[in-house]
């Protein structure tokens, strides 16, 4: 050992002890190197949070489109968190490396979402053809491109009619649970107290849950009764809208036979309050037609006609029910 280069040696016994020997220089400087080498071997676990939840299933794609190799890791998808987090395990060199490049790769990702309202859209990007481009875009752009269902009419609903108008403006017409209706924004029929005890209103404040109503309160409180044709809004609770439009209606026999007039006004309301807030899509249900015993087809008609001059004046899309 004092000859040569070898000032140090290893020595392995049988009961997993491991015996560096030689001079204390050489020794304390190898004690380093393999007391290293088996904590780079060591198994551990290490959770990384996500920015956004659709990567607990998206993450291996993400990671092959950046060609971030994961091979000396594995990866576990937390879906019972709180938030959504990956959980990487592998020996601990290797989860610190893979953690180091995922951190700047997790931080600098965005998320949009795109609609495209052009007539057969949807069909095309739902077949091989319209797949194959989106991945191709995807690639060259470093994005992952994801086709979202159409949910601004539920599986629920049945009659669908749908009409196109100018600009991609589309308006349906279906019979079904307003309650159930994914879009930006739920109209509710409301009453100028906005308390919603019967009708579409208690069934959208039950859906909600109870901070509908508590909003509602506060409000009314704040500002007093709600005038006929008037909008106001409140987050959506459990709905799933983003916004829910409160939209108080006439009663029949009590507006001087203004009703249609009134109803346009409201309706009108609703979709200028939704494209103030920049909101895309809009379901709202036939009101005054239940409760306010409005006849049916004046509530159709002025629906219409409202729609059809929101048509000359803005280029969002809005969707009915």
């Amino acid at each position: 050992m004092n000859q040569g280069q070898c000032r140090a040696q290893v020595v392995f016994t049988s009961d997993s002890i491991v015996y560096l020997v030689g001079h204390s220089n050489e020794v304390e400087e190898l004690s380093d190197i393999v007391t290293q080498f088996i904590l780079d071997q060591a198994s551990v676990e290490g959770r990384v949070p996500l920015p956004f939840p659709e990567l607990l299933e998206l993450l291996p794609d993400l990671l092959q489109l950046f060609k971030c190799d994961s091979s000396e890791v594995t990866l576990h998808p937390l879906t019972s968190s709180s938030r959504p987090v990956v959980l990487l395990e592998g020996p601990s060199g290797k989860v610190t490396e893979f953690r180091n490049k995922l951190g700047p790769l997790l931080q600098s990702l965005v998320r949009d979402r795109v609609s495209i309202s052009m007539p057969g859209a949807a069909r095309f990007f739902e077949g091989l053809a319209g797949r194959n481009t989106l991945l191709s875009v995807g690639q060259s752009y470093k994005c992952l491109i994801q086709l979202e269902e159409q949910n601004h009419v539920s599986r629920q609903n049945s009659g669908v009619t749908k009409y196109n108008l100018c600009d991609g403006l589309q308006v349906l017409v279906c019979q079904g649970d307003i309650t159930t209706q994914r879009a930006d924004a739920l109209v509710n029929a409301a009453n100028e107290d906005l308390d919603h005890g019967g009708g579409v209103a208690a069934a959208l404040s039950k859906a909600g849950g109870p901070q509908v109503q508590i909003e509602c309160r506060a409000m009314v409180k704040q500002t007093g009764k709600i005038p006929t044709g008037d909008v106001v809004v409140t987050t959506g609770g459990n709905l799933k809208c983003k916004k829910l439009l409160h939209a108080v209606g006439p009663v029949n026999g009590k507006c001087g036979g203004k009703e249609r007039m009134l109803l346009e006004k409201t309706v009108s309301s609703a979709l200028n309050s939704a494209e103030m807030m920049k909101l895309t899509s809009i379901a709202m249900p036939c009101i005054s037609s239940g409760l306010f015993c409005v006849p049916l087809t004046v509530c159709a008609e002025a629906i219409a006609t409202a729609v059809k001059e929101d048509e000359r004046n803005s280029l969002t899309p809005h969707y009915e029910c």
